[in-house]
């Protein structure tokens, strides 16, 4: 698990998680995966529905949970702007 200082956000994922950096407009960081076999990624105290996500994966926000869910497979660099 890591918190985000600026946004809030807590990311909670069965792997590790590396490289996290908050930007203006985005926060970035690298999910390890479990190797080919899917995953959830879990972002929570999102309060706004990011204006995009990459890489392509399926991706749920939850409002009233303040919950992002990003599911993948492997490794991945994710990035999620506002």
């Amino acid at each position: 698990m890591r918190k985000l200082r600026i946004r809030e956000w807590f990311i909670h994922a069965p792997c590790a998680i590396r490289g996290v950096n908050e930007h203006t407009n985005s926060v970035t960081f690298v999910a390890d995966g479990w190797g080919t076999r899917p995953c959830a990624i879990l972002i929570s105290g999102v309060t706004k529905e990011p204006a995009a996500v990459s890489p392509d994966a399926e991706v749920r926000f939850d409002f009233q949970q303040r919950l992002l869910t990003v599911s993948l497979a492997g490794p991945s660099r994710i990035e999620i702007r506002d």
